[in-house]
């Protein structure tokens, strides 16, 4: 599995969440967090990529 560092603390930060408290401890997300470590490519990024969609949200203003 590949995952990029920034992924891999959202999925922390959002488990971590308040609705998913009764679904999961804290020790759970620490555990599943380090175990995902062990396991994950972590791809080497040399540019940051800032290609996104135009203000309207279409993906060619053209369309």
């Amino acid at each position: 599995m590949i995952i990029s560092e920034e992924q891999l603390r959202e999925i922390d930060e959002v488990l971590r969440r308040p609705k998913f408290t009764k679904y999961i401890l804290p020790l759970e997300i620490e555990e599943l967090i380090s175990l995902l470590s062990l396991k994950i490519i972590v791809p080497a990024i040399y540019d940051k990529i800032n290609d996104c969609r135009d203000k309207k949200g279409k993906a060619n203003p053209g369309d």
